[in-house]
């Protein structure tokens, strides 16, 4: 085995894989990669937990085609510090891999390639979404994600469902809901439809690796989900759990619908974060036609109020939230106006921008 490659090509592709893999080392193989010549001019670099795997096709020059394990880790650091100048790689024995560049040079102990666990992309009708579509649908979902481990597992990933023309995707924590949908390009014959839950990791890993313009190719199995997105695809176990019903608590009537500016929500929640008890972590709401009033206080240090102009002529009401939970709602909003509905009781508050995408946080008790 013997190729040539560019460290700013090595480090695009280290930087993916190596967030998958494993951390926890009763299994040697798990924290190496697997590289293979693919042709003469790519190099295909996987890795895997045995619940998410990736692979990464990188442009290359092979002299000599073959495949070897290296450590994840010790490559990316290596990878890291040399100039930009061609890398060579060199398989000197069954277990010994030479790097040169420059004027460096490793000799980087291998693993049999044998050891590594098979990585096998299937091909199948494919669902196929804009990436960036995909991307914001995922940063709106992640934030409420479970981190609880004594909740349901389910709820530690978000639920999908594809249809002919369409993908929805939802995740709770028990606190909080977000509920989008995005168009799918091609999608599934129309009398049938995919479920499953994709876990939190792969959730994130796609948020920070997914582009802009193109489109992420989407295979729907029984157990597994695959992404193909240009020369990136992941592979990942889906949480064989049954997602929470969520469809009766965002069906639920609107008592009273409040449209305001979504940067003075912000701004005037983020304010009145600075002066809330730790202990209780809540601030007021107040609701009266025309106005919101927010309140928070502390013993020790003061209070403070905050007036916001708003677009309401019905009858006033107050109602405590955890501003922690509104703030990461809106932060993934872009709208400039949203909309401010609460249920029946105010037993609940849903927070949108356009038809795609709810929030939906629930109240505290006002004392």
């Amino acid at each position: 085995m013997y190729f040539e490659c560019t460290p700013k090509d090595l480090l695009f592709a280290l930087n993916i894989v190596s967030h998958t893999v494993s951390e926890h080392y009763t299994i040697p193989i798990l924290s190496y990669m697997l590289l293979e010549t693919e042709g003469k001019d790519h190099l295909i670099i996987s890795a895997t937990d045995l619940k998410i795997s990736v692979k990464v096709r990188v442009k290359a020059q092979i002299q000599m085609s073959g495949q070897t394990t290296l450590p994840a880790k010790i490559l990316t650091q290596i990878t890291k510090e040399l100039p930009n100048e061609p890398i060579f790689f060199k398989q000197k024995s069954t277990d010994l891999l030479q790097i040169d560049c420059a004027s460096s040079s490793f000799n980087v102990s291998t693993l049999p390639k044998d050891e590594f666990p098979p990585i096998v992309f299937w091909e199948e009708h494919a669902i196929s979404v804009c990436q960036q579509d995909l991307k914001k649908a995922l940063q709106q979902t992640v934030i409420s994600i479970s981190t609880d481990n004594s909740r349901q597992t389910s709820m530690s990933g978000v639920f999908f469902e594809c249809t002919h023309d369409s993908i929805l995707f939802v995740a709770t924590d028990g606190k909080r809901l977000s509920h989008v949908t995005i168009p799918a390009k091609t999608g599934i014959p129309e009398d049938s439809k995919k479920t499953g839950i994709l876990p939190g990791k792969i959730s994130q890993e796609l948020c920070k690796n997914l582009g802009k313009d193109d489109f992420v190719d989407i295979i729907v199995g029984n157990k597994e989900i695959i992404f193909h997105m240009g020369e990136v695809s992941y592979m990942c176990q889906l949480i064989d759990e049954r997602f929470p019903n969520f469809l009766g608590v965002i069906q639920k009537p609107i008592k009273n619908s409040i449209k305001l500016n979504r940067q003075a929500f912000v701004g005037a929640l983020r304010r009145s974060s600075v002066m809330v008890d730790d202990k209780i972590n809540r601030i007021k709401i107040d609701i009266i036609k025309g106005k919101m009033v927010i309140t928070s206080g502390n013993d020790n240090f003061g209070a403070s109020e905050e007036f916001i102009e708003i677009d309401y002529d019905g009858e006033s009401l107050a109602i405590g939230f955890a501003p922690v939970y509104l703030l990461e709602g809106l932060k993934v909003m872009t709208s400039e106006e949203i909309t401010f509905d609460l249920t029946e009781r105010e037993e609940s508050a849903i927070l949108r921008e356009s038809d795609d995408f709810l929030y939906l946080v629930m109240p505290m008790i006002l004392t």
